[in-house]
């Protein structure tokens, strides 16, 4: 990394087609092999780590439907995945 120096044209991409190609399938075989993969269905909403605050997630809920059975839900028709924690440090 020392000797890397940046591209003189900036519109160039560094790496070849076939060497990004190359890299996904390397990373995607690192993944596979991790014990904490999850392997979840389509469709799915990912809601990132919202700290404990629960308006938010109502916001969010109202705005983007629940994971619901009544009428402003989708339960039966998409999956939910929670990163994070709800309630945070303290």
């Amino acid at each position: 990394p020392t000797t890397w120096q940046p591209d003189p044209d900036p519109n160039r991409f560094l790496l070849h087609a076939s060497e990004v190609s190359q890299l996904c399938d390397q990373v995607l075989e690192i993944f596979k092999s991790q014990d904490m993969l999850l392997r979840l269905r389509a469709p799915i909403k990912v809601y990132g780590d919202i700290h404990g605050q629960y308006l938010d997630l109502m916001r969010l809920f109202a705005r983007y439907k629940a994971p619901l059975e009544a009428e402003n839900g989708d339960i039966d028709s998409m999956d939910y995945l929670f990163l994070g924690d709800f309630v945070d440090r303290g």
